[in-house]
């Protein structure tokens, strides 16, 4: 009795211990994931650009909700001072996002932001200083090209505090 006892804890323990290493298995499979979602942003970003160099777009801008304006856009994805644009469906598009992900964006400071998750993302604003959070921290952002004056014309953030 005492012998089943025993064995019957040290099979809990070894599959207690198995779970917890399971679990930070998914959270790397996770974290390496959104980072080659983030590789894949900023190559995809440069070889857009060049081809907008070349075909003389680098200062068109795809607006979705105006008819009459040019409507720029390499290959099918629509870009903006040469850069793809963060709307979702183009988001989707241009990165090749997988359908088991999660695309959301927002406006900020005239550009607008794409969150890649793997859960729906939250947005919390803080109403006196205008700043938001976004909750889960697991997360690419893409923020696209709005302005010709920055140095940095698009820009890919990883967070990966909450994976």
């Amino acid at each position: 009795m005492i012998r089943l006892v025993s064995v019957i804890v040290l099979v809990a323990f070894l599959a207690i211990t198995a779970a917890v290493k399971m679990l930070g298995i998914q959270s790397d499979a996770r974290k390496s994931t959104l980072n080659s979602i983030a590789s894949t942003m900023h190559t995809t970003s440069e070889i857009v650009h060049t081809k907008a160099i070349v075909n003389g777009l680098t200062s068109a801008c795809y607006i979705y909700k105006d008819e009459t304006t040019l409507r720029a856009f390499i290959e099918g994805i629509y870009i903006c001072n040469g850069y793809p644009t963060a709307h979702i469906d183009n988001v989707k598009k241009a990165f090749n996002i997988s359908e088991d992900l999660e695309v959301n964006n927002r406006m900020k400071d005239g550009g607008r932001i794409a969150y890649v998750s793997f859960k729906e993302v939250t947005y919390h604003t803080d109403n006196i200083t205008k700043m938001f959070s976004v909750t889960p921290k697991c997360y690419v952002s893409y923020r696209d090209a709005k302005k010709t004056s920055d140095p940095k014309v698009y820009d890919v953030q990883v967070e990966l505090e909450e994976c």
